[in-house]
C-alpha cells in the first residue's frame, strides 16, 4: 500500500519534459496564465489611483462649496456632483466647477438650490454646445446683474438664448455668439442691476439684430450694436 501511494504522489507532482510538446505547451499555458493575472493586477491598481486621483481633486473644491452652502458632508457632496453630471456627460469635478461659478457670482445658497441651478447650467451648456468657460462667464454676467437668482431663473433665460440662437442663424457659431452676448451684458449692466425682464429684452433685441442685420450684426460684430 505504501509503495502505490508513493506512486501516485510521483504521478501527481511529476513535471513533464519542456522538450516534449506536452511539456511546451504546460509551460506556454502557465506563462499565460501567469501574465493574465499580472495584466489585470496592473490595470485594477491602474483604475484605483486614477480614481483615487480624481477623488483627491475634487476634495478642496467640495470643501468650498460645503462651507458655502451649509453643508459639511464633504463626501456627499462630491457623490452627487459625479451623479448629476452622469445626464450630462461631465464628471464630477466639472460639476463642481459649475457650482463654484454660481456661488462666486451669487454668494450662499443651500445645497438644493446649488444643486438645481449647476444642473442647469450643465443641461445649458450640453445643449448649446459650448465650452464650459463660456456658458459659466455668461452666467455669472447674468447673476452679478441680479438679473437670475434661481434655477428657474436661469432656465428660463438659458433657454431664451438658445432659442435666439436658432433664430437668428447661427447655430454651428454658439460659442461666437454666446461670447457676444455675455460682452453685451456685461457693458450694458456693469454697475447697475437688471431684472429677469430687462436681461430677456436685451437677448431678445441681441437675437432680432442678428437675424435681421446678418454678418454685420452676428458673432463677435454683434457687441456693436
Amino acid at each position: 500500500k505504501n509503495k502505490d501511494l508513493e506512486v501516485q504522489r510521483a504521478e501527481i507532482t511529476k513535471v513533464e519534459d519542456r522538450n516534449t510538446a506536452k511539456g511546451r505547451a504546460t509551460e506556454r499555458a502557465f506563462a499565460i496564465a501567469a501574465a493574465t493575472q499580472m495584466a489585470i493586477a496592473y490595470q485594477l491598481k491602474k483604475a484605483f489611483n486614477g480614481g483615487t486621483s480624481v477623488w483627491e481633486g475634487m476634495q478642496d473644491s467640495s470643501i468650498s462649496i460645503g462651507n458655502r452652502t451649509g453643508s459639511y458632508d464633504y463626501r456627499g457632496i462630491r457623490q452627487s456632483a459625479q451623479r448629476s453630471g452622469l445626464p450630462y456627460g461631465y464628471d464630477g469635478k466639472t460639476m463642481l466647477g459649475f457650482q463654484d461659478s454660481i456661488l462666486s457670482s451669487l454668494g450662499t445658497r443651500t445645497p438644493d438650490e446649488i444643486m438645481g441651478m449647476s444642473d442647469s447650467l450643465a443641461a445649458f451648456t450640453k445643449t448649446s454646445g459650448v465650452s464650459q468657460d463660456t456658458s459659466s462667464a455668461l452666467m455669472q454676467s447674468i447673476y452679478r446683474s441680479g438679473g437670475a437668482s434661481t434655477a428657474m431663473d436661469s432656465k428660463y433665460i438659458q433657454d431664451a438664448i438658445i432659442g435666439g440662437i436658432k433664430a437668428s442663424g447661427m447655430q454651428g457659431r454658439e460659442e461666437e455668439q454666446i461670447k457676444a452676448l455675455n460682452g453685451i451684458l456685461e457693458a450694458q449692466y456693469s454697475g447697475r442691476s437688471a431684472t429677469n425682464e430687462e436681461i430677456n429684452s436685451t437677448l431678445a433685441m441681441a437675437s432680432m439684430f442678428s437675424k435681421e442685420g446678418g454678418e454685420a450684426f452676428q458673432g463677435a460684430n454683434l457687441q456693436n450694436f
